[in-house]
């Protein structure tokens, strides 16, 4: 027999609750919280691709609470290519990191893919960025 009992199957179940309005998002609270995964969504940059020398990339996410931050630029074979912050204490809210696409020496990179490696808390992050001249 390979029969599946039913034992134990609503041990497992979830009940959803909703509070405050239909969308199930508790409405009193003026404190939203976020996890490290709301951190990961809000993490990107634009314009992406860019272009090294012309324009400018921001490269942008949202801490939920003051924290210390690095963020570093690797080419894709794990150099670093530029430190863009280096244990920052940052405010709450929405940063927003500004990169010319130059490397620590003050040179434009080669074209290609890098990334930004932001390290929040010890939580560490990583969002592609085409560089293109």
């Amino acid at each position: 027999g390979g029969s599946v009992t039913e034992q134990g199957a609503s041990a497992g179940s979830v009940t959803i609750s909703t509070v405050g309005d239909s969308t199930g998002f508790p409405m009193p609270s003026s404190l939203m919280v976020f996890s490290n995964g709301d951190l990961a969504q809000t993490y990107g940059n634009y314009p992406n691709p860019f272009h090294a020398g012309s324009e400018k990339t921001t490269i942008e996410f949202y801490l939920q609470a003051a924290s210390t931050v690095s963020l570093e630029i690797y080419d894709v074979t794990g150099n670093k290519v530029r430190s863009l912050l280096k244990n920052v204490t940052l405010p709450i809210g929405d940063q927003k990191i500004p990169w010319d696409g130059k490397n620590g020496m003050g040179s434009l990179v080669l074209n290609g893919v890098y990334y930004a490696q932001l390290n929040v808390n010890g939580t560490k992050l990583l969002t592609k960025i085409a560089v293109v001249k």
